[in-house]
């Protein structure tokens, strides 16, 4: 990775050099980087500021359900908690099959939306495309976005494809103008359920789903 940071700084201090000196000449528009989640891009690598400035999901990366582990793994879950029961003591509990199943692929998903979005001074935009958490079209979407980090959550809107372009172009060149519009403030705590340093951030901008 370390050619692709060396990429992208040399890219954004040219541009910058350029725009100081009155000629910035054609706009390039950036690149896409590809990756799956569970990879150590979208993972193990921080994406601040020029590095990376959008992220977009595609589907949601359930394990792949017919993998022996996945199945052992499911029913050995289930066992388990048809055998303890409804225990008062959650530090006992056993999530179910299914739930356990739910919360794999939702911990990749947390992991990967938080990648361009890294401090309090970075701003990007978080884009799911997945009709699971359209309001208007899943009867699942409030369960599939409680399972969302949660200074995700209250910042999701539906748009269709028109509108989410629009909106993208807007949030962009608002905050172009100004970095540091809607910035809110670093919380005292970390909530130990969600992502330590997405949650330790929560950064200005809108999230649009397609």
């Amino acid at each position: 990775m370390a050619e692709f940071y060396d990429g992208v700084n040399e890219f954004c201090s040219t541009r910058a050099m350029s725009e100081r000196q009155g000629h910035a000449g054609p706009h390039k528009g950036g690149a896409m980087l590809l990756a799956v989640c569970r990879g150590k891009v979208s993972e193990g690598i921080n994406f601040k500021y020029d590095n990376a400035r959008a992220v977009l999901l595609v589907g949601i990366p359930f394990p792949p359900l017919l993998d022996p582990k996945v199945k052992l793994k499911k029913e050995y879950n289930d066992a388990k908690q048809r055998a303890l029961g409804p225990h008062p003591d959650l530090a006992v509990r056993v999530l179910g099959g299914g739930a356990w199943y739910k919360q794999q692929a939702f911990r990749a998903y947390n992991q990967a939306l938080g990648r361009c979005i890294r401090n309090q001074r970075d701003y990007g935009a978080i884009v799911l495309i997945d009709a699971r958490f359209s309001m208007g079209a899943s009867p699942d979407a409030p369960r599939n976005r409680g399972m969302l980090s949660r200074w995700v959550r209250p910042r999701i809107q539906d748009f269709d494809r028109r509108e989410a372009v629009h909106h993208l172009r807007e949030f962009f060149a608002d905050l172009n103008t100004d970095p540091t519009m809607g910035r809110l403030e670093i919380p005292t705590a970390v909530d130990s359920e969600d992502d330590p340093v997405a949650t330790a951030y929560r950064m200005p901008g809108d999230l649009a789903y397609l």
